[in-house]
Parts: structure tokens; C-alpha cells; sequence
């Protein structure tokens, strides 16, 4: 009873599943809590990545906040960056991972190519920390933070309870680091090079006598190379931007915090993010060199205006209500920074204040101050806001009921995604839906129906339907029960094809049902032993024809199983791993069956041998005890294979099948447990082996339940051309 109320729950989460072509796709909750009725958001896509328990992963919404993408890969789904960059003139989506508990961290970053493919991992021997990679124009570069600790440092003349003479420090550096080699080419950390620790705005949070303890005095978490070769970073810590000279590693100026070189409201600023210089992007160096001696440049800050920390009141540090969002502009002539712009209480919505995390990103990639929607972030906060460039709210976003979701950066951007796989289909209701995740120039759907399932194009019946959102649907005729589905862009080009299916066989618990026949045809054979064992032993075909059908199912229902365990633990980077187009069959599945197979014919014959000794009342043929203690063994294997991968986060692929399995298995131990035992008693007789089968059959029933239930909620026929699956 337990097993079938989980399994109703099972079916319950089904139904609300968002997706009937994904169903496993779990995604944050979009309201838009304000919306301008005069004015539209801007075109381009968000990529999000929310920072949360579930649901999680890499995401991209389109204007309408329709799902275009998602990769819950686990080596991606916590990421800080996730937005398109420009690397060698070709568009590129990049994706920062790593444990980020400390504040700070040591990741990898990922690259992949407009079909959503891993193009580069890039790791470097001084770690890439999570705050920042920012690839430069050229597209051969990129700039990234990385924090180090040491020791030795007095802290003992600050302005805090816990000074030592000897402490620990973390120093958060940058680095250019080659992309072709992996290599750092130019590193800057700001204690090295005499940045006075008494500008710091924090205190330590405990004695740092270790490094463990080290105290993150600076915090750098933007970092920016502009076309003359020099280096723009941001220190959260120091409520201060910096200007670095790319040659001599200088200071060249810097806005903000103690004792800066501009004055002006411009200047009032505190632990802040994203900090970004902005009407660069078609700049050339003689023009920036000669702003920098008495022209005028462009900064974006994301002023969180907190710090979300009860030791920032010891050098009692100005806080708002809310976080603001800054155009400065700066007059190198005038030694002035200018507050031009801000943004803030979006809708009227009031007290948006984050204490970590946020951005402020120029659509128009940066290119014109004046000319562009801008879209903000608030960190911490589940909220993204977007504006017209004067400060005008146009839309707000929050993506999660509870204040427990986080983003450490939400962009907008304009895209073209060209995935590597297929579209996904699946039918329903006498609907066949169909998705293709990452695809962005999808325009319409044709559909293809024939009633020759070698060769799609006779006899085929054609219809169109537009594309609507992630998914679209459209009725099916069921007298042609072979189906495709083509993908074509707005000038009717094809993109794409969805595998072949047969929708009469969508369904299919074919391995559970033919071992329930084996079972009952074992149970008839057996009660026909109890009652005259020299009757049973003249009818043996019955006792054959039983354990081989109990074979063939379990046989079905292993494939099924391993398969799906095989796709999930061989996944890869949100792609399966392919060879010459055909999915690769696990090696433990071919093997699995082997073993299956001999354990079946070691039961045929030893059940054969059994008859006169089982008569005698002597023990049962060696073999006997040989094939169920080989199906222990298997079932056992299955149960491990099983909880290993219910505790992998790639598991949010297929759950419900491996929580299925997981399910199962128990019964098949117990019930091969039992088997074993049952076959090697010295006093077994007809009437404990009918007990026996008997409890079998009750087994096979619920499990060929939650396999039939498991099968509908998924729709297996969707991912056959990932998994190669004959399903229980």
C-alpha cells in the first residue's frame, strides 16, 4: 500500500508537470508584479541562473518569458555567469561553476558554441574565482578574479576589536588570462601593490589566526580592460573603482570610498557591483586616451547600498532603503563625477534592497547610454526590473515566491541558439507536443503522418501549426499512427527533425506484463505439484514456459532500467554522448543480460533435474540454487545502481523512472531472497515452493504497477533516440 500511495503521488507531480515533452524541466516562478501599459520591454532574451535549492540550472526566457533553454547539468546548474560572450567573432554562451559558500571561491569556466555543445573548459593555476569573467573585444582574452590568502599581515592599527600583528588576509586579485593556452598573462592584487588595507569598510568576522579565518578586506568583483590596454575593477569592501595602468600596474585614478581623485554625487556609492564602463564599445584608443586627459567617460554600477552585515556599522557606513542602479558620468577636465542617471523603486515598488549580488546591464550591450532599455538584477533578491533609459519602469519580474532565490547576474542579450540534438515529441490525449530546448528561430511546425513506418514521405498527411512557447501541440489523426514533426525557421527553411515515432505504441509495460504471465503460469504449475508431484512431473512444459517468460520480462525490465541509469550517469555537459548517430549502450546492460540469460537456462536445467529428487523429498538440484542466487546478485546490483544515481544531481533528467526503479527494487530483493532460500531448504516440498511463487506473483503485480504507472508519467518514447530502450 505504501509503495502504490507513493506511486499516486508520483502520478500527481506528473500532472503538474509543465512540459509534456520535458516533463522533468522545473522552472522558477515568473510573475510580473508591474508591467508599463505604455511602453513594451525591449527585444532580447534574459539568462538567468537562479541561486537555489530547486528549481535551479541554466536558463533562457524570451521576452515574454517563455522558456527557450535549459541545461540542469550538474557541473553548470550553480552558476555565476551565464550570458553570451564574444570569443574569436563567433557568439558564445559562458557558464562560471564552483563552490562559492566562502565568498569567494576556485571554479571552472565553461564555454559552449551556439549549439549548445562544450566548446573549452578554461581552468588557470591561480584559480578562476566565480565574481567575474569578462571576455575582451579581440575575443582571444578574458578577465577574471582570483583571491588568495597568506599570513603575516599586522592588522593590529584597524579600527576593530579583533587586531593582531600577525594575521591572515585574503588579497582578491585579477587575471588576463589567454584563452588558446589557459595561461594568465597579467595578474594585478591590490595589497601587493600597496593598496592600504585601513580603506577597507569591513572588519574581520572572527580573530584571523588562520587561513580559514582570513579576513576579505577588499572583495574585487568586476573587472573591465578598455581599449587602450588598461584595467577598470570594482572592490566591494572599499566602496571604490579602480583604474589600473595595463603596462606599469599603477594606479592610475580611482571613484569612491577614502580618499579618491573625483568629487560630486557621483562619488556616493557603497558595496557595490557590476560595475561596467559603458559608450565604449566602438571607441578607438586616441579617443579614449584623450578622455582620460580632459574628456568625459561613462560608468554602470549596481549600488547595492548594503552590506547585509552587522560589522559594516562599525565605521558606520551610509546605507539606503533600496538599491539604485548609477550612471556617472565622469569630467577628467574637472576632477568631477556626475550622478546623470539612476534607477531604483521600480513600479513603485519599495525597499528592494540587496545585500549581495546585482547588476545594471545596458541592452544595447553597453553601446549608448541614451538609446537603450536597461535591465536590473537585485542579487539577493528574486526581482529583475527593466527600464527605459531615463528611469522609467517598463516591466518587473520577480522569479520566486520567497526571498530564499538569488541571482548573481540577470542580462539580456540578443541571441541565436542552433541546438546539436533533435526536437523532443511526445503524445498525449490524441496531441502530439513538441519542444526543442535551445532552439531560437523556430517559427512553425509541420506535421507528418503516414501509415508506413519504413519511409515517412508515403502516403503522408501534412499540417502546420505555429510555434507557441517552449511547446506546441497540435491534434493527431489516429489512423496514421507513424509520426514526424519538422522545425522551420520564417522563411519556411527546415531546422530540424524529431525521430520517427509510433504513436499506437506509446505505451508499452511489456517486460512487467510477461513476467506476470510467467508468474501465473508458475503459480498454476506449482499447485498442480502440491496436489500430485508425480503429475507436475509430467508437465514440465508448463514449469518451462514459465521461468522462460519470467526470463524474457526480466530481461525487458533490466534493459529499461539500465538504460535509463546508463543515460543519466554517462550525460554529459546536457548532451548525450553519441557514436556515428546511434546512442551507445551501457556495458553493464549487455553484460546484465548475458548473466540473465545464463541464469535462466542454469534454472531450466536444474528445475528438470529436480523433479525425482523433489518427489523424495531430497534437496533441489545444486543449479537451482545457482540461477537464484545469480538473480540476487543482479536485482542487488540493480538496487545500488539505482540509489548511486538517485543521489546524483543529473538525476533531474529522468527521476521519476529512477525513483521508480529505486521503488522496485526492494521487492526484488526480497522476493529473489526469498527464492534462494526457498530452493535450498532440506524439507521443501511442492507447497513452499507454491508459497513462494505465490508471493512472486504479488511482486511482480505492484512492481508491474509502478513500472506501468512510471512508464505513462514519462512518456519514454520521447528520449529513445538518447537511450535505445525496450521498455518494462
Amino acid at each position: 500500500m505504501v509503495f502504490q500511495c507513493l506511486a499516486l503521488l508520483g502520478l500527481l507531480a506528473a500532472v503538474q508537470a509543465k512540459f509534456v515533452t520535458q516533463p522533468d524541466f522545473a522552472l522558477p516562478d515568473l510573475n510580473v508584479t508591474y508591467q508599463n501599459g505604455d511602453h513594451e520591454a525591449a527585444d532580447g532574451y534574459y539568462f538567468l541562473s537562479p541561486r537555489i535549492t530547486e528549481p535551479r540550472g541554466l536558463m533562457i526566457f524570451d521576452k515574454n518569458l517563455d522558456l527557450v533553454y535549459l541545461n540542469r547539468n550538474y557541473d553548470v546548474i550553480d552558476s555565476m555567469h551565464w550570458y553570451p560572450q564574444v570569443w574569436s567573432g563567433d557568439k558564445k554562451l559562458v557558464a562560471w561553476s564552483g563552490n562559492n559558500d566562502l565568498g569567494f571561491s576556485n571554479g571552472t569556466t565553461k564555454i559552449f558554441n551556439q549549439d549548445y555543445t562544450l566548446n573549452k573548459t578554461i581552468k588557470t593555476t591561480h584559480f578562476i574565482d566565480g565574481h567575474e569573467f569578462w571576455m575582451t573585444p579581440q575575443g582571444n582574452t578574458t578577465m577574471s578574479t582570483s583571491y588568495k590568502v597568506f599570513g603575516g599581515q599586522d592588522v593590529s592599527t584597524l579600527n576593530h576589536t579583533y587586531g593582531l600583528k600577525n594575521g591572515f588576509i585574503v588579497d582578491s586579485c585579477f587575471q588576463e588570462v589567454d584563452l588558446a593556452k589557459g595561461e594568465a598573462i597579467f595578474r594585478w592584487c591590490p595589497h601587493e601593490h600597496g593598496v592600504p588595507l585601513n580603506w577597507s569598510y569591513t572588519a574581520p568576522q572572527s580573530p584571523p589566526f588562520t587561513e580559514l579565518g582570513a579576513w576579505d578586506w577588499f572583495h574585487m568583483n568586476a573587472v573591465q580592460k578598455d581599449v587602450l590596454g588598461n584595467y577598470f575593477l570594482s572592490s566591494r569592501y572599499l566602496h571604490k573603482i579602480f583604474y589600473i595602468d595595463g603596462k606599469t600596474k599603477e594606479v592610475l585614478w580611482t571613484l569612491g570610498g577614502k580618499d579618491g581623485n573625483f568629487t560630486g554625487d557621483g562619488t556616493q556609492f557603497a558595496w557595490q557591483h557590476h560595475v561596467r564602463l559603458v559608450n565604449e564599445a566602438n571607441a578607438n584608443p586616441e579617443e579614449i586616451a584623450q578622455k582620460n586627459k580632459n574628456g568625459k567617460r561613462y560608468i554602470s554600477i549596481f549600488d547595492n547600498e548594503s552590506y547585509g552585515n552587522d560589522n559594516a556599522t562599525i565605521y558606520n557606513v551610509r546605507s539606503d532603503t533600496h538599491s539604485v542602479g548609477r550612471i556617472i558620468e565622469l569630467d577628467f577636465a574637472k576632477k568631477t563625477a556626475k550622478l546623470l542617471r539612476k534607477y531604483e523603486n521600480p513600479g513603485g515598488q519599495q525597499g528592494l534592497l540587496a545585500n549581495s549580488q546585482g547588476a545594471v546591464h545596458l541592452i544595447s550591450n553597453y553601446t549608448n547610454i541614451n538609446s537603450t532599455n536597461v535591465i536590473m538584477s537585485y542579487g539577493a533578491v528574486p526581482v529583475i526590473a527593466e527600464y527605459l533609459e531615463n528611469g522609467t519602469a517598463v516591466r518587473v519580474i520577480r522569479f520566486s515566491k520567497t526571498g530564499f532565490a538569488q541571482s548573481y547576474r540577470v542580462l539580456k542579450f540578443d541571441w541565436e541558439g542552433y541546438p546539436a540534438t533533435t526536437p523532443d515529441v511526445a503524445i498525449q490525449n490524441g496531441k502530439i507536443y513538441v519542444s526543442w530546448n535551445g532552439a531560437t528561430e523556430v517559427a512553425k511546425w509541420v506535421l507528418h503522418q503516414s501509415k508506413d513506418k519504413n519511409d515517412i514521405s508515403k502516403g503522408t498527411k501534412k499540417s502546420t501549426f505555429k510555434k507557441t512557447g517552449f511547446e506546441s501541440s497540435t491534434t493527431i489523426d489516429s489512423d496514421y499512427h507513424i509520426a514526424q514533426v519538422e522545425a522551420l525557421d520564417k522563411n519556411d527553411q527546415v531546422l530540424g527533425k524529431s525521430e520517427v515515432i509510433d504513436h499506437h505504441n506509446h505505451v508499452k509495460p511489456f517486460g512487467s506484463l510477461v513476467r506476470v504471465v510467467g508468474s501465473v503460469l508458475l503459480v498454476a504449475y506449482y499447485e498442480i505439484a502440491n496436489d500430485d508431484p508425480r503429475k507436475a512431473n509430467n508437465d514440465k512444459g508448463l514449469l518451462i514456459t514459465g521461468l522462460i517468460l519470467q526470463g524474457f520480462g526480466f530481461s525487458f525490465i533490466f534493459s529499461a532500467a539500465l538504460s535509463c541509469l546508463g543515460h543519466v550517469l554517462t550525460h554529459k555537459d546536457g548532451q548525450p554522448k553519441e557514436r556515428e548517430g546511434k546512442p551507445i549502450r551501457t556495458m553493464p546492460e549487455r553484460l546484465l543480460n548475458l548473466v540473465n540469460i545464463a541464469a535462466l537456462i542454469l534454472l531450466i536445467v536444474g528445475y528438470n533435474e529436480s523433479m525425482d529428487a523433489i518427489v523424495q523429498g531430497t534437496k533441489m538440484s545444486i543449479l537451482v540454487a545457482a540461477g537464484n542466487a545469480i538473480y540476487l546478485v543482479m536485482n542487488f546490483v540493480l538496487a545500488i545502481l539505482a540509489l548511486v544515481t538517485l543521489f546524483q544531481v543529473s538525476i533531474l533528467y529522468h527521476y521519476r523512472l529512477i525513483l521508480t526503479v529505486v521503488l522496485a527494487s526492494p521487492f526484488m530483493l526480497v522476493r529473489s531472497a526469498y527464492t534462494l532460500y526457498a530452493t535450498t531448504g532440506s524439507t521443501l516440498r511442492y507447497g513452499g515452493l507454491a508459497e513462494r511463487i505465490v508471493l512472486q506473483y504479488v511482486v511482480e503485480v505492484i512492481f508491474f504497477c509502478i513500472f506501468s504507472i512510471a512508464r505513462i508519467l514519462i512518456r519514454e518514447e520521447r528520449v529513445t533516440k538518447h537511450m535505445d530502450l525496450e521498455l518494462a
